[in-house]
């Protein structure tokens, strides 16, 4: 029976040790929790300045579209004075072409004259200061003209650089905003700032799951440890009734091992505890039976070796 004794107090040294490691493991976990709640803040206080960042992003778009939209108002009003310009030339182009035409047929007119009356000296002076008059009034428009033309030509060609360059802005400004909503072309930047925002939100779910998979573990763990303390007091409650029964009849034993037979057998020393007659010593002598509490005791302890094995091997 000290045998049975020194198992059962390792059985309870071997529970208790393994409700340490149960408890030590839950310490570990809580702290692996409160760790992983910490990263989830950084990651939170991460995401807001990203967030951040998200909606300077989005300001700076509207600026663009902004910007965008008053270079086409100011491309448009140069487009209109542009035309406003050309047809104020082409009319004055016109004019001067008409002007231009009107003293050609001047000067030859007065040639003309000038031919048929070339015997009148007073008729050719008055016709060479007419023709000189006329070729000089057909210089100034001459000069009128080019100029005109010149003008015209450096006008169609700053209106040719103006739509170049608001062409080239458009095309910018739409890479810019193509860059900006779909994160392509050259924006580093951007293609970075996205790939960060979607790194932390993966980083985040999986912290997430973590977590979560971590309190779920715990309070698995914490469900485990209740019931195993449940049946250990059942268990130990018990064995304690089972030890005080063989207790009871070890002492009953020792109390009359000194003036009963030596091969009395256990039954009847049961029944002289309860009473029973004391002729019981003088019955004819049978073979010893086995005791029942004692059998009882014995698969109890069996049975919880067994249980006990199993869970160390299910906790490996």
């Amino acid at each position: 029976m000290r045998g049975l004794f020194d198992e059962l107090r390792t059985l309870y040294d071997d529970v208790d040790r393994r409700r340490g490691d149960v408890t030590e493991m839950r310490r570990q976990l809580d702290g692996e929790a409160n760790q992983l709640e910490t990263q989830r803040r950084q990651i939170d206080e991460q995401r807001q300045g990203l967030d951040e960042q998200r909606e300077q992003l989005a300001t700076a778009t509207e600026r663009l579209c902004e910007a965008k939209r008053e270079l086409e108002e100011q491309r448009e009003a140069a487009s209109r004075q542009s035309a406003a310009e050309e047809s104020t030339l082409r009319q004055q182009l016109e004019e001067l072409a008409s002007d231009r035409d009107r003293l050609a047929q001047e000067l030859a007119a007065a040639v003309r004259r000038a031919e048929q009356n070339t015997g009148a000296a007073a008729d050719t002076a008055a016709l060479a200061k007419e023709l000189t008059g006329l070729k000089s009034a057909l210089e100034d428009a001459q000069q009128e003209l080019a100029d005109a033309q010149a003008k015209c030509d450096r006008s169609k060609t700053e209106t040719a650089q103006l739509r170049s360059r608001v062409s080239a802005l458009q095309n910018d400004l739409a890479e810019a905003q193509t860059q900006f909503a779909e994160g392509g072309g050259s924006s580093e930047g951007e293609l970075a700032l996205r790939k960060q925002v979607q790194d932390l939100i993966n980083e985040r779910s999986v912290v997430e799951l973590q977590l979560e998979s971590v309190r779920d573990r715990a309070a698995e763990l914490t469900e485990r440890l209740e019931e195993q303390d449940r049946q250990f007091a059942a268990e130990r409650k018990r064995w304690q009734s089972e030890l005080g029964e063989v207790t009871r009849l070890l002492t009953l034993n020792s109390r009359y091992g000194n003036g009963a037979p030596a091969n009395l057998p256990p039954g009847a020393t049961v029944m002289v505890e309860r009473g029973a007659p004391n002729h019981v010593e003088d019955e004819p002598q049978e073979p010893a039976a086995a005791n029942p509490v004692v059998d009882s005791v014995m698969a109890q302890f069996r049975a919880v070796q067994k249980a006990a094995a199993k869970r160390r091997v299910g906790a490996k």
